[in-house]
Order: structure tokens, then sequence, then C-alpha cells
């Protein structure tokens, strides 16, 4: 918590009761401000850009697990779709889908979908679909995902707040989100979601004195806050992970399906085929193989290991542990962990969302 002493702003870290001096804070912030905002140009000048740079990053790693979920959904969906088909599948809709009104309490429309009425065969996507298997591991953990994004975003709302209005706002938004992430951590490991302590209120955090600067309000709160959801970052990585496996293991598997029909006209093609379809067939299998490269480059445990070291990182290097060391060297090692992060959330969202797939299959067809 920062305060006031002969117009020095300490901030005290929760590790071993390690203290740091703010000027130590500022000459990391002026080392990293050059170097990060030319990796990314996302960070706000003079205003914790390291946090800015982690929570962009995290953002791409969320919206690729989301892009690939979805993806999982929609294969599953066109998996039922040709079952049906080469069964000539009878098929009925459900009672909801002749209501005009809402109903229950709150009001809503009742669902309404395409299904098999015998056996019953429920829908692959909508309110109806099935809570097992890949697609409902992934749709259990969206929540812990979705709590990871909301802290994500609070983070930024910080670092982004230009005066102590905004700033006092940013502050309540990341309590909510720290709050968030400890209920859906504490379903994981009760230890880690525990951990996560309230922030204090705004007014604590924000009224220290009219001697405090704008950055040395908002570093105070981002110290405290990263490093009280450290230990659920820590437990939320393994998730991350395991989930980002599951999903690489079932798009390898599909882009190993394509493959092997693409190459199948190739393998025996007939002498009298003429050269223009040979040509075509050869790049569609060109294509599929240059996906499935693409997609087996994602590399999760990679992805997550620095997701935890970047955010245990920045906790380190906001909290003043590390006081005696050489500030340059303070700055160049978080620079450097914000980096990899950076560099393994952009190759997992190449690899993982539909618009690198396709960008892939684009360049194999050249």
């Amino acid at each position: 918590m920062p305060n006031s002493k002969s117009g020095t702003v300490i901030l005290s870290g929760r590790r071993g009761g390690s203290r740091a001096e703010n000027p130590l804070r500022a000459a990391v912030v002026a080392t990293l401000a050059a170097a990060i905002l030319g990796l990314c140009g996302c960070a706000p000048p003079g205003v914790g850009p390291g946090v800015a740079h982690f929570s962009a990053s995290l953002d791409t790693v969320l919206s690729a697990r989301r892009a690939g979920r979805d993806a999982v959904t929609a294969d599953i969906g066109a998996d039922r779709t040709a079952e049906w088909i080469s069964r000539r599948q009878p098929l009925t809709t459900l009672p909801g889908c002749d209501a005009m009104d809402r109903r229950g309490d709150p009001p809503a429309l009742p669902p309404c979908a395409i299904l098999a009425p015998d056996p019953v065969s429920p829908p692959a996507t909508g309110p109806l679909a099935p809570q097992t298997g890949l697609q409902g591991a992934l749709q259990r953990d969206d929540a812990l995902f979705d709590a990871l994004a909301a802290y994500a975003h609070a983070l930024a709302a910080v670092t982004d707040a230009r005066d102590g209005g905004t700033l006092s706002a940013a502050v309540t938004g990341l309590s909510t989100g720290l709050s968030g992430l400890a209920s859906s951590v504490g379903r994981l490991d009760g230890g880690a979601g525990a951990a996560i302590q309230p922030l204090a209120p705004a007014a604590g955090l924000l009224g220290q004195g009219l001697s405090l600067t704008l950055e040395a309000r908002r570093l105070a709160v981002l110290a405290e806050a990263v490093s009280a959801a450290d230990p659920a970052v820590a437990v939320l990585g393994r998730t991350v992970e395991a989930d980002l496996q599951a999903i690489r293991a079932h798009q390898v598997a599909r882009a190993q399906k394509a493959l092997h029909a693409a190459m199948a006209p190739l393998r025996a093609p007939a002498p009298a085929l003429p050269p223009e379809d040979y040509r075509d067939r050869l790049a569609r299998a060109e294509g599929a193989v240059a996906v499935l490269e693409q997609t087996r480059a994602a590399d999760p445990k990679a992805l997550a290991a620095a997701l935890v070291g970047a955010h245990h990182r920045l906790a380190l290097s906001l909290a003043g542990d590390g006081a005696a060391d050489d500030p340059e060297a303070v700055g160049v090692a978080l620079i450097g962990s914000l980096a990899a992060f950076a560099r393994a959330a952009d190759d997992l969202k190449a690899a993982m969302t539909p618009a690198g797939l396709s960008d892939a299959g684009a360049a194999g067809k050249k």
C-alpha cells in the first residue's frame, strides 16, 4: 500500500515484506516504456506498459481459445449433419419452435432446434447441446476463461485511466475482476482462490495524499492486484494448457483427415486425368499439408508456461522484489518474459484460429 514519507512514495510488496521506493519502479517503467512500446504499440506512455502488454497478449490467447472452442462446436455440428444426411434421418423440431412469447422468470423464449426424434439425438449447438466429451469440457471451462478475461480487461482499464475519477472506477472494476477470479479458481484449488484478497476500497488506495502522482496511484493498484492474482493465474495456467491441448488434438486430427482425403485421388491418378484437374488436386493436397503443419505448430504447454511466467515476473517487478538488483536488469528480465509470452500468443492464434488456418490453406495453393 502506498504511503507518503518526505515526499517519497513507498510501495510495499507482498512477498517476504520486501519494500521498494517508487523511484526504482519509475526507473523500471522508464526502461520498459521504450522497448515495449516498440514491441506492440499498445501501452499508454509512462503508465505500467508491462501490464498493458501482458493484458494484450492474454487477450490474444483468450480470443484464440474462443475461436478453437467454436470450431470444435462447428465440427461436431457438421459431423452430426453428415451422419443425418447419410442415414436420411427423420427429423423433428423442439416444441419451443412453436412458441411466440417469452416464458418463465426471467422471461425467455423456449429453445428451438432440429433433432432426431428416435432415438432422441440432441442438437450439437445451442442450449440443448450435449455437455459431454470435448465440447462439454470446453463449455464447462468457459466460466474460468471469462474470469481471466475480466481480470485482463480490468488491468487494461487501470493502465488506461487518465484521471482520478476514471482510475477510481477502474479500481472498482479490478476488485470485481479479482473476486470473480477467486471464485472461479476456488473450484479448482481452494487455497489459490482463498489467497486472493479483496483490494482495499478505491478511496483507501487513491486517497493517500495529494503528493501522490496519478502514475504512482496506478502502480500501487497494479502492484496489489497482480500480486494477489499470481497464485490463481498459476492454477489457471494448467486449465489453459489442458483446454488448448484438447483443441489442438481435435484440430490436428481433422487436418490429418482432410489431408488423407485430399491425397486419395493422387495416390493412383487415372492416366487420362487432364493436367488442370491434376494440378487442382495437387493444390488442394498442398493446402491441406500447410494447414496441418500450421495446426501442429501450436504449443499449448509452452504458451501456458509463458503466460504464468510473464505474470509472475510482472508481479515481482511491480511488488518491488529484487530492489537491490540493477533496475535495468529488472526491466530487461520483464521485457524478455513479456516478449516470450507475446510470441507464444501470436503463434497460438495463427495456428488455432480459423483465419490462421485459412491463411495456411491459401498459402499451400500458391
